[in-house]
């Protein structure tokens, strides 16, 4: 925490200091050339190329981030789902923390649980946790094969909607 990352003009500790990179910095990496990433970096409002070191002795230093989940719907707010008459009885629902089966699961929810989706990628639908104190993405299934598990339940209204239909019955 508070370290920065030099970024030089070439692939070798002993070339010319392009810049000095918050531990924050998000990395584009665009080749490697051994220990060294190369990535780009604005130097005096111009972007130019510049190596990182990957590696140092055994110590990885920079890992590839966790790819993005791409939606086929997003729902803002989101939309109340709730267990199908074709839910296993008593079965509690395992939370991924990517849409596939493969992903870790983070969680697992108890039966009659209720989902606040904010989106559908495949099978899955897109809910977010409390895990340990930090809102995180989670993913369930809402069908599974031919089984729907998880169904559309009667939906939390936006406000502007239903300052629309209060102004329709005044």
């Amino acid at each position: 925490a508070g370290a920065f990352m030099a970024a030089r003009l070439a692939p070798s500790s002993k070339s010319e200091l392009v810049a000095k990179l918050p531990d924050d910095f998000a990395y584009l990496a665009r080749g490697r050339i051994g220990e060294w990433l190369e990535v780009q970096v604005d130097r005096n409002g111009t972007l130019c190329r510049a190596y990182v070191l990957h590696t140092i002795g055994d110590q990885v230093m920079l890992v590839p981030a966790v790819p993005a989940v791409c939606l086929e719907e997003a729902w803002n707010p989101a939309r109340r789902w709730i267990q199908a008459e074709s839910y296993p009885e008593g079965a509690k629902m395992a939370a991924r923390a990517a849409p596939s089966r493969d992903g870790k699961q983070v969680a697992t929810l108890p039966h009659n649980y209720e989902y606040h989706a904010t989106g559908r990628s495949g099978d899955y639908l897109q809910i977010y946790l409390d895990i340990e104190g930090a809102r995180t993405a989670a993913y369930v299934l809402h069908t599974l094969g031919d089984l729907v598990l998880l169904r559309p339940g009667p939906g939390i209204v936006s406000s502007v909607v239903a300052q629309l239909e209060m102004q329709q019955q005044q």
